[in-house]
């Protein structure tokens, strides 16, 4: 049954016209592939995957998220899902401009998004979550789709690694054991009968219409009331649910972490005429009403008794969820054909009519005949009224043919079994997209005739694009390569690779990357550039007799691939003209084809009436070819870089003003009394909330020579930080037991030249100061990667937090593995060791006064479990300690909106670092308003309680807000910031450090930025007239002024 045709904003009837699929990120250091498919009207998106700084690469950007109705993921690992979090983020902060949000994945899809619900609740936004179940992993014959509606198709392909057993009966022992597609339990679209059809839901997109309960249903409803009895129970543990009811318990944290969703089944309530489906008459078996009245950090209740505990393991038979991936074949829309207006007046169509056949009714109407009678006497005539049929095909002319995307997410060689199989000729796949193996001539008359009465709605669709997503060694695959030749060589398929080995590394981040090119001439030590790589590390060559696909095009960030119009994939213009960082280093030029992607561009961003330059027909494979292996992250010598006049005089003036004071009397004193002044302080991120052009959210790093590393803080993108900031050269990481070049000793002194993977061997603690995501969501990834280095590491990592972050990696570990070493209580999970695993420690149990218990109220520890025992934490805190060097490291319970502790590290060597993470100063402080709405410090707030420290002579704060570059003014005005002012310093003043990303700092250095700052302050300044920001700048600046100050 097809659903009647939708209205769009205007009043018209619904016809998508032009849209397009355009890349906002690639495969870089920092960035992972994201895809955007737009419609011109009415404008609503579809993003496809969400790696690591997905929302922060939509602030670079000028695409915006505005009327997304759906999120698409191949996989559940870092790769694919580490930004899903702050994204579904933006989306709530973004307004009510989501009246339904999907987000569709693979196995474990429910238990990532139940993970985040002691950071992530958000009122407005309605989440609905689909999750291919582990028994759809094998071949179908006859697919259907996941996802449908106005705009786009979308079919999932199971992709898995071969040797496995995936296609076996091992799917049954699986905690997502149902055998079809099912929408979230308590979200499901109320049906309208109960008939099994499909039926159009109230946005216009199409799911499965629930058919009357089987038995095996019934047996799901029991299990349902028997969860519901257990729920009021004093000892119930979620952790001890059987599978059919863990994944109910999964949706019901789901629904308490996004309460709008409630609101999508209750919209058609009363509509049906049949029986109301059985997720609807599920909901009414259990309530979010609270009992108590204890509230948790946001203002709830605790809505669910067990809400808090640890989530039912997730399991699947022989193998971790993150290494199932999901291709997508992405159809677009139909597009009808032209009504002919004069045909259907000749024909006496009624104009109410009208519109009912070009919307692809066929309708009956009565028109008058007119006869002609004659006699020997007279001529008469004569009207009679006859009944005419008139359809679709007598006045609308033939429709375009819908375009189709095909993503292959091959995340290894052992998944590309998976690809044959699912396409060879039985498979209505190989049909659709025209795909053929090497000596198949053709389906089997049986199987096609099947797949062709099964999907001839889906049949009238030209494959215009196939996206690879390779990971290592896939490209090289020889059976890959097969695979890909199996769609010919046709002309009209444009390929679009995207593979690390086979892709440079430019940076991502221009903006941040632009200012630090200029600030890199202030200070060439502190101040360091990004690291990037303009070629690839491996040839894109032909492989024997299997040539590469014609159109190849290698994958860049603010790629455009039009797809009505077709089109060739081109770069926007303003992503070119925006670049300043690429232009002066050697990158693409203006030179390059551009396109304006109106379709692309989001409503609220600016002008779709840019000029085009024409693309220039040429093949690009043979261009792709060129093999040039080495890192080209090096500045023009000499630098060609022109500051202004101001700028420049404003620079000098700073490094003339460090100079005489390196030779100062003060200097020499301060000098002979610095402990640790090797002591490495790199301030990766320095935002506060969300990531923004200039700054990415929380992380600190301490350099300890001779003993490793500590990171403070963990915002998502951390990662990517780090492998800018260290660069990837020499690459230790890979798949295999081989030696690496890589095998520097754990103990190194951490020199300059190290790469990101050496870091991540000597890394030895994480600090977590609190739950909020802008600390935390980096650190999944990071571990991720740790846990992927070949050889191993040589020592563990202490991981000192929290038990909600512990409990949300323990969570995120049953997806994919991030070397988390459990307790006995968990033995027959752990299969890392102590000797390099990551080892818990609750941060309460270090806390400064040593309590021999933890307390109660709104500082408790927050549950009961084995692993949170206070002596395990303190001995694993002793071994850390020794491990770096340190004398001591207590955290210190500090003022916020949640639970958040600070850090006291002391060192053997008698240097010190405070860490105060986010506080609010003491309640006979007066609050800004705003930091007062976000429990942060205001500036001056901050330098006070700095200068009131017996801590140190030094204080750096930096977590500001993400959208300002500049120096909160507080500090910029403070007495000692001034050049002038520094003859006169107080001998007890202390220097006040403005931290920025990728500031290279230590102990011994630090002083320096002081002198610094006003030539940092007009550095940004002429950057923001620069690259047309100054207005937005300051407008913002006034507000925080009429405020009394920008957030700490």
């Amino acid at each position: 049954m097809s659903p009647k045709p939708q209205k769009t904003r205007g009043g018209s009837d619904r016809n998508p016209t032009n849209w397009c699929m355009s890349i906002l990120s690639t495969t870089t250091s920092d960035t992972d592939p994201t895809f955007i498919f737009d419609f011109e009207q009415p404008g609503e998106k579809y993003i496809f995957n969400a790696g690591q700084n997905t929302s922060r690469a939509f602030t670079q950007s000028k695409w915006g998220v505005i009327r997304t109705k759906g999120v698409f993921l191949t996989g559940i690992g870092e790769k694919r899902a580490a930004g899903l979090a702050s994204l579904l983020m933006t989306f709530a902060d973004a307004g009510p401009a989501f009246p339904r949000m999907d987000v569709m994945g693979p196995p474990g899809l429910k238990h990532l998004l139940a993970s985040m619900r002691n950071f992530m609740y958000r009122e407005s936004l309605p989440v609905v979550s689909t999750e291919v179940p582990f028994s759809e992993f094998k071949p179908n014959p006859i697919p259907k789709p996941i996802f449908k509606d106005w705009n786009i198709t979308v079919y999932a392909i199971p992709i898995y690694p071969s040797g496995s057993g995936y296609v076996s009966s091992s799917h049954s022992n699986t905690n997502t054991s149902e055998s079809s597609l099912k929408r979230k339990r308590s979200l499901a679209d109320t049906a309208e009968t109960s008939s099994p059809i499909k039926k159009q839901n109230t946005d216009g997109s199409i799911g499965e219409e629930d058919a009357p309960m089987s038995t095996a249903e019934q047996s799901s409803s029991s299990d349902s009331a028997s969860l519901t009895s257990l729920l009021s129970s004093p000892s119930f543990s979620p952790a001890a649910l059987p599978p059919s009811q863990a994944q109910e318990w999964r949706d019901m944290m789901v629904d308490v972490m996004f309460p709008a969703s409630k609101t999508i089944g209750q919209k058609n309530k009363g509509k049906g005429k049949g029986p109301a489906p059985k997720e609807s008459r599920r909901k009414d078996k259990w309530s979010y009403a609270a009992k108590d009245g204890n509230v948790d950090d946001y203002g709830r209740p605790q809505l669910i008794s067990g809400y808090h505990a640890q989530l039912p393991r997730f399991t699947l038979a022989e193998i971790l969820p993150s290494a199932l991936s999901l291709s997508y074949l992405v159809i677009g829309p139909r597009i009808r054909g032209k009504f002919d207006g004069a045909k259907a007046e000749a024909m006496g169509v009624p104009r109410p009519l009208r519109k009912n056949i070009a919307n692809g009714e066929t309708v009956q109407f009565k028109r008058k005949k007119t006869t002609n009678t004659s006699s020997s006497s007279s001529a008469t005539t004569e009207v009679e009224m006859e009944t005419i049929t008139v359809g679709p095909a007598d006045l609308v002319e033939p429709s375009d043919p819908a375009t189709a995307v095909l993503i292959l997410d091959v995340p290894s060689p052992e998944h590309v079994p998976a690809l044959f199989e699912t396409f060879r000729g039985q498979n209505g796949y190989a049909k659709w997209t025209g795909w053929k193996e090497a000596g198949e001539d053709a389906m089997g008359e049986t199987n096609a005739e099947a797949v062709k009465n099964e999907t001839e709605p889906q049949e009238d669709f030209v494959l215009r694009t196939v996206i690879h997503l390779c990971g290592e060694g896939v490209w090289e695959s020889k059976r890959y390569r097969e695979f890909i030749a199996g769609f010919g060589e046709r002309e009209d398929i444009h390929h679009i690779l995207s593979s690390k080995s086979h892709l440079p590394d430019p940076l991502t981040f221009t903006s941040s990357g632009y200012h630090q090119l200029k600030l890199n001439q202030l200070d060439p030590d502190i101040f360091k550039v990004p690291k990037w790589r303009l070629k690839a590390e491996k040839n894109l060559g032909d492989d024997g007799d299997i040539p590469t696909p014609k159109n190849l095009t290698l994958m860049k960030p603010y790629m455009v691939i039009p797809m009505r119009p077709l089109g060739p994939p081109q770069r926007a213009r303003w992503a070119l003209e925006n670049d300043r960082f690429h232009g002066y280093v050697g990158g693409e030029g203006t030179s390059e084809s551009t396109v304006t992607d109106t379709a692309a561009i989001s409503k609220e961003s600016e002008a779709t009436d840019e000029e085009v330059t024409a693309p220039e027909e040429k093949d690009e494979t043979e261009a792709l070819k060129t093999a040039i292996t080495y890192n080209t992250s090096s500045l023009p010598e000499p630098s060609t870089l022109i500051l202004k006049p101001r700028t420049a005089a404003a620079f000098a003036q700073g490094r003339a003003a460090v100079a005489a004071f390196s030779e100062s009397a003060k200097m020499l004193e301060t000098v002979q009394a610095m402990k640790g002044a090797d002591v490495g302080i790199i301030t990766l991120g320095t935002g506060s909330a969300v990531p923004g052009k200039y700054r990415n959210v929380s992380a600190t790093v301490i350099q300890i020579p001779n003993h490793g590393n500590i990171l403070l803080d963990c915002g998502e993108g951390t990662w990517g930080q780090l492998c800018r900031y260290f660069g990837t050269e020499t690459s230790s990481l890979c798949t295999s037991s081989g030696p690496t070049e890589n095998t520097a000793s754990s103990s190194s002194s951490s020199p300059p030249t190290q790469n990101v993977y050496q870091f991540l061997r000597d890394l030895k603690c994480i600090y977590v100061s609190h739950v909020h995501a802008d600390h935390h969501l980096g650190v999944a990834q990071l571990l991720a990667m740790r846990k992927k280095l070949h050889p191993a590491p040589t020592h563990p990592c202490y991981l000192v937090t929290l038990r909600p972050v512990h409990l949300y990696l323990r969570e995120l570990s049953d997806l994919e593995d991030l070397g988390l070493v459990y307790g006995d209580e968990d033995a027959s999970f752990n299969s890392n060791s102590n000797k390099n695993g990551v080892i818990p420690i609750l941060s309460p149990a270090l806390h400064w006064k040593q309590a021999d218990s933890y307390v109660s109220g709104f500082w408790n520890v927050g549950g009961t479990e084995e692993w949170l025992d206070m002596a395990r934490s303190r001995a694993n805190a002793a071994d850390m300690c020794r491990s770096l060097g340190l004398k001591s490291f207590f955290s210190v319970d500090v003022r916020h909106r949640t639970r958040c502790y600070g850090a006291v590290i002391r060192s053997e060597d008698g240097w010190s670092v405070v860490f105060s993470a986010d506080t609010t100063p003491s309640d006979s402080l007066v609050y800004a308003q705003m930091a007062a709405q976000k429990a942060h410090s205001t500036v001056g707030q901050a330098i006070t309680i700095g200068t009131r420290s017996n801590e140190g002579v030094q204080y750096s704060p930096y977590h500001f807000s993400a959208r300002q570059p500049k120096i909160p003014h507080q500090i910029a005005n403070y007495p000692s910031s001034s050049i002038a002012n520094q003859s006169v310093r107080s001998d007890d003043s202390p220097f006040i450090v403005t931290a920025f990303d990728y500031a290279n700092l230590t102990i011994g250095n630090m002083w320096k930025m002081q002198f610094y700052m006003a030539a940092i302050e007009q550095s940004y300044e002429e950057m923001l007239v620069e690259v047309g920001e100054q207005e937005e700048a300051e407008e913002e600046e006034r507000e925080k002024l009429a405020k009394a100050g920008g957030s700490v």
